[in-house]
């Protein structure tokens, strides 16, 4: 966040970090993970990302590895 006027306004620079707790059970929630080679650990992140949050879609683009098989085994 940058200050201006003593406003607080988004900056392309914002490092805020939530805690995926906070968010926890909210069914308005949604992840989308954008998935390019990444076959060896998608399956892990997902994992990782499906303990935190309800809704999970991970978005294949064009892989040419089994990175979308394991898009598909993990169940997001």
């Amino acid at each position: 966040m940058t200050r201006r006027s003593g406003r607080a306004t988004p900056s392309a620079y914002d490092t805020r970090v939530v805690e995926p707790s906070a968010y926890r059970g909210n069914p308005g929630t949604w992840v989308v993970v954008p998935v390019y080679n990444e076959a060896t650990v998608v399956a892990q992140v997902l994992a990782g990302v499906r303990r935190e949050f309800d809704n999970v879609v991970a978005v294949d683009d064009g892989s040419s590895d089994d990175s979308a098989a394991e898009i598909l085994k993990s169940g997001a």
